[in-house]
């Protein structure tokens, strides 16, 4: 009967040590950035949807992008990029996204339930192109990250939605410091075209980006 429980013993032993090695070394091949969602109360659903309402209120736009599928170097050099430029990063689960959304009253509509994998939000707190611009400068050596679309706060806007070609768009626009930089840097521009230019609203160009779709539909 010993003999039977010490053979029992090694082979659970045995067993977990070579699960455990082989789990080692899955991680090791393939490492990767995921966050794991665990089931939350409605206390902790209300902490996020706060967070995120606030964020979309004080912001000047957000934009919604893919990110799984990141190493977690990648994703903590992400972060540090956004951080740089006064950009907050946060990830949220669609329903929650879209709960939140819901919740803004915002003029429009966006099909969260569209965006195919997890989403994570940056709001851009600058400038309204801070954000796109990271994320599509940081997405030509990451081809997993990508845009899903952008809400860019101005009641002066009747659609605050943005596609994901009007993002890709917003992201090619100048910031303010360099078109600041460009304008002093003309002798022959004068001062009222660099304030027209830096107090133009953001309704100017989301026209342009409606009237561009009108021709191509």
């Amino acid at each position: 009967m010993l003999i039977k429980r010490l053979n029992f013993r090694l082979r659970g032993t045995l067993g977990a040590f070579f699960n455990s090695s082989r789990i080692s070394r899955n991680a090791a091949r393939k490492p990767s950035f995921f966050f794991i969602f665990m089931a939350i109360d409605k206390q902790q659903k209300q902490q996020i949807l706060e967070r995120f309402t606030k964020g979309l209120k004080e912001s000047k736009s957000v934009v919604m992008a893919n990110y799984e599928g990141l190493g977690v170097h990648d994703f903590e050099d992400l972060r540090k990029r956004c951080r740089k430029q006064n950009v907050q990063c946060m990830v949220i689960k669609k329903t929650l996204l879209q709960k939140g959304i819901q919740e803004s009253n915002l003029k429009g509509q966006c099909d969260v339930a569209s965006f195919k994998n997890g989403v994570a939000v940056f709001f851009s707190y600058k400038d309204e192109v801070s954000a796109a611009k990271i994320i599509k400068e940081f997405s030509k050596d990451h081809d997993n990250v990508y845009f899903y679309g952008a809400i860019l706060n101005d009641e002066a806007i009747e659609n605050p939605f943005l596609s994901k070609e009007s993002t890709e768009a917003l992201a090619a626009l100048p910031s303010k410091q360099e078109l600041l930089a460009k304008l002093v840097g003309s002798i022959s521009s004068p001062l009222s075209g660099l304030v027209n230019v830096l107090s133009a609203p953001m309704k100017d160009f989301i026209g342009a980006l409606n009237a561009i779709e009108s021709k191509k539909s």
